[in-house]
């Protein structure tokens, strides 16, 4: 995994470089994780557009793009989606913060409506593709978590991929009163455990990981375009 070292957006980087068991490895300059990228520098959304950046997957919720507007929403050079998990979901912000992260997961990983729409355009992408929450956590996470177990990546090295962005979000945080209830705190933690849960369930639910996206609505050929432009010998 390699980051981008940005001055306020802490949690952006590249899903490329994975090694899989039948040799092949994760493509960079195809998928990008992060956190929001409301105070991102003028000359850093240059680097990203020089590499090949043409869309960009809102993960976040109207309350948060109206308080932290995505920079490149009314860009011309990019073709900004965005693609709430509430606007399908049966469960409320404040279920997201009350919920366990494991539980969270699970519900999130089963809501059809928000996983078809976020991998076809995923896969409808011509260029880079950099999706985002708040954090560059959870939300994030998933569809990452998702996206490398499609290119076939040990669940391992999925884990150590979410697990890190703790270390990466230490900066963002911060600042934040200490006071905090513990359950607020383990929004901003990534635990390996937490991962692996998930994980386990799908393996659980699941025969394997094209039957879980089947499940979902999301047709055989939108997985292939993922795996052919993700993956490299």
């Amino acid at each position: 995994m390699r980051r981008f070292n940005f001055k306020r957006v802490y949690n952006l980087r590249e899903l490329g470089g994975y090694c899989t068991p039948n040799g092949s490895l994760t493509r960079e300059g195809v998928f990008l994780r992060s956190d929001t990228l409301t105070h991102i520098q003028e000359d850093e959304l240059d680097r990203l557009k020089a590499y090949g950046l043409t869309t960009v997957i809102d993960l976040r919720h109207d309350g948060e793009t109206g308080n932290e507007p995505d920079p490149l929403m009314h860009d011309p050079m990019i073709d900004y989606k965005n693609i709430a998990v509430l606007d399908y979901a049966r469960f409320t912000l404040e279920d997201m913060n009350r919920i366990l992260l494991s539980d969270l997961y699970r519900t999130m990983a089963e809501n059809s409506g928000f996983i078809s729409r976020v991998f076809t355009a995923l896969a409808e992408a011509k260029g880079a593709v950099l999706f985002h929450c708040s954090a560059g956590k959870d939300r994030t996470g998933i569809i990452a978590a998702l996206l490398l177990k499609l290119a076939g990546v040990e669940d391992t090295d999925i884990i150590a991929d979410y697990q890190v962005s703790a270390t990466y979000l230490v900066p963002k945080y911060i600042d934040r009163e200490e006071d905090l209830s513990q359950q607020f705190i383990n929004l901003f933690d990534s635990k390996p455990e937490t991962m692996a849960n998930f994980l386990t369930y799908l393996k659980d639910n699941y025969p394997d990981i094209d039957s879980y996206f089947q499940a979902r609505g999301v047709a055989p050929d939108i997985l292939e375009r993922i795996r052919q432009k993700f993956t490299e010998r």
